[in-house]
């Protein structure tokens, strides 16, 4: 679910030195065109999908593109079918806890058998696996285990 600005409502955060979505996007995707001061992710097939960019906009000019696959959102344990829903559950997340266990006993009872961990770190992957014992767990740091993890759930 890749990102996209809706250059109407970018303001180029007013014509600071630095954007919120480019001064928080973990993978530095997210660049300001500095003539038309409009933010822009460069390479949306890149985007891990983080989304803190769509937290961060402070004129909501950037949405999530759902592409027809639900999301379950931890901030409420209810799947959101699209963009406007994902974007209201993400800004529920800035001051409401997490329900990660929840979440992912959900997904467990709704089917789901695999899990993977986009980015650095294997944290996610843990709680996952004390959550249900029942499930396939990978860690994705880099394209090699992504490579890696696609050959082995085939």
């Amino acid at each position: 679910m890749p990102t996209f600005v809706h250059t109407e409502k970018c303001d180029g955060c007013k014509g600071g030195e630095v954007t919120a979505c480019v001064y928080i996007c973990p993978h530095d995707l997210m660049k300001l065109d500095t003539d038309r001061m409009k933010a822009f992710n460069q390479e949306p097939e890149q985007c891990w999908e983080c989304q803190c960019c769509v937290k961060a906009c402070p004129q909501q000019a950037i949405e999530v593109r759902s592409g027809g696959i639900p999301v379950m959102q931890n901030v409420d344990v209810e799947v959101h079918p699209g963009g406007d829903e994902i974007r209201s559950a993400l800004a529920r997340q800035l001051w409401q806890p997490v329900r990660w266990s929840a979440g992912v006993q959900s997904l467990v009872d709704l089917g789901v058998t695999h899990f993977a961990e986009c980015g650095p770190g294997k944290v996610l992957t843990g709680l996952n696996r004390r959550i249900s014992r029942d499930v396939t767990t990978a860690s994705l740091a880099d394209h090699a285990a992504l490579a890696q993890t696609l050959e082995d759930w085939k």
